[in-house]
């Protein structure tokens, strides 16, 4: 539910809650991963490609796939409700 705290929500797949969670936020705010971006690495991908992604995904957006559809232009994408 969107009304839960994200400790509940976290907690619902990590055993350790405060972990989870640092593990996360020091990657998410490192200068490294702030220039982190896949998008010409995927654009060389020749094989076929699924990009899935649930719509109420709590922690992604479709907006991540539809940049990588188009790097990708033959990237194939399912939406799970």
């Amino acid at each position: 539910a969107y009304d839960s705290t994200l400790r509940d929500r976290l907690a619902r797949h990590h055993a350790d809650v405060d972990n989870a969670f640092w593990q996360w936020n020091d990657v998410w705010l490192s200068d490294a991963f702030r220039r982190f971006d896949i998008r010409d690495e995927c654009a060389g991908i020749a094989t076929p490609l699924m990009l899935v992604q649930g719509r109420q995904d709590e922690y992604g957006t479709l907006e991540q796939l539809r940049a990588i559809e188009r790097a990708v232009p033959h990237a194939m994408t399912l939406e799970i409700d």
